[in-house]
């Protein structure tokens, strides 16, 4: 399965789909059952790949993690210009699990405190989930 990612990815396209970033902060989170519960913010520095040619992502740092990607669920990008794409997958333990990109605007990159923000990437699962905020990869 071939996906087509929005325009809003349009300046980093090659001649293949896959993307490079690089992942500067992460938090994590935990249900209490009702709503999710966030810790702080962390500091890393690790490179993140979006092949969307193989229908993975992978995640290359102090610890390496694979998703492959069973399908895409949707896509869309709002009004101002913030695009979001949602993938259903397996990590390498055999876990499903909810990927989300989010692709900055114009304006929240403006806000963003990281000179080259891109967006982020959170991984979600049914008691906890990863959000790792993403910038280019230069």
């Amino acid at each position: 399965m071939k996906y087509l990612l929005p325009l809003l990815f349009l300046p980093m396209l090659s001649s293949s789909q896959v993307y490079k970033l690089r992942a500067y902060s992460a938090k994590s989170a935990h249900s209490d059952g009702v709503k999710f519960v966030y810790d702080s913010s962390r500091s890393v520095n690790f490179l993140v790949v979006l092949n969307m040619d193989k229908d993975k992502i992978q995640l290359y740092g102090a610890n390496e993690s694979e998703y492959d990607v069973i399908k895409r669920d949707s896509s869309r990008i709002d009004e101002k210009g913030m695009g979001w794409d949602y993938f259903h997958a397996i990590d390498s333990k055999g876990e499903k699990c909810r990927i989300v990109l989010l692709a900055y605007g114009d304006i929240q990159k403006k806000q963003a405190s990281e000179v080259d923000a891109f967006g982020s990437l959170s991984i979600q699962y049914d008691s906890y989930m990863v959000i790792f905020y993403l910038k280019n990869n230069k």
